[in-house]
């Protein structure tokens, strides 16, 4: 699509730079042809193709010049990135099991708004057959007086927001310990998520991985905390973790 947007382009300004004198121009809408005239210095669109002055002596060789010229730039287009740019610089990789310290905090760059399809479809996956969580009638009539949010989606959302920080490099999850949801979500809620290294030990067991214990807080947007946990990963050390695959190279 690049390409052929550029060749319309390099072909319609070259149109409209080029004027034939002795012959009928069209100018541009709103204006009338005799109100113009080529000696003006004036852009006209020519009537057809065939009144495109390609008849003047050397013309189409520049006509094939500018050609070639749009082609290699389309080319360019096309694969912007090559090998000879040198090598890529490289991501965030995650945390390794030699990078935590016990204090330190983590927050999640960025906010989740809970949208009504997360919300029911996550309970109709998991068959949660609790109307509060998709009918709206019979959720108005609750206490809460609106569909409320499936506790095990803030679950999921606030332990996947906290990977990038703690288990990226995990080998595996060991599991959740007190589980708390002081306040209900919402669907419209935007959810922020921090994370604290409460320990870390070695693995007797797994002596290229380590265990980190992590507090995980869900807030939402007024500061209110909707979900406290505390979860314990067992995490690789540097240099033990599986080698991500080979990026391609590009063609």
């Amino acid at each position: 699509a690049w390409g052929l947007s550029l060749d319309w382009l390099v072909r319609k300004s070259e149109i409209l730079e080029q004027t034939v004198p002795g012959r009928q121009a069209v100018p541009r809408s709103g204006s009338s042809p005799a109100a113009h005239s080529p000696a003006a210095g004036e852009r006209f669109y020519f009537a057809s193709n065939r009144d495109m002055p390609n008849n003047r002596p050397g013309e189409r060789r520049r006509a094939r010049i500018r050609t070639a010229g749009a082609r290699t730039i389309r080319k360019a287009w096309r694969h912007p990135m090559t090998d000879s740019q040198g090598p890529a610089k490289e991501g965030w990789q995650g945390r390794f099991f030699e990078d935590f310290e016990i204090g330190d905090i983590y927050r999640y760059p960025h906010g989740r708004t809970v949208t009504e399809l997360d919300n029911s479809l996550f309970t109709h996956i998991t068959l949660n057959t609790n109307p509060l969580h998709f009918d709206s009638q019979y959720a108005r009539k609750s206490r809460w007086g609106r569909n409320l949010v499936n506790s095990t989606f803030t679950l999921a959302l606030v332990t996947g927001m906290s990977t990038t920080d703690v288990s990226q490099n995990a080998m595996a999850n060991l599991g959740w310990e007190k589980v708390r949801l002081p306040n209900p979500v919402f669907i419209g809620d935007t959810i922020y998520c921090q994370s604290e290294v409460l320990a870390k030990r070695a693995s007797k067991s797994h002596p290229e991985a380590g265990i980190v214990t992590v507090r995980s807080l869900g807030v939402n947007q007024d500061g209110k905390v909707v979900i406290d946990l505390t979860r314990q990963v067992m995490v690789y050390r540097r240099g033990h973790s599986p080698q991500p695959g080979e990026f391609p190279t590009i063609q």
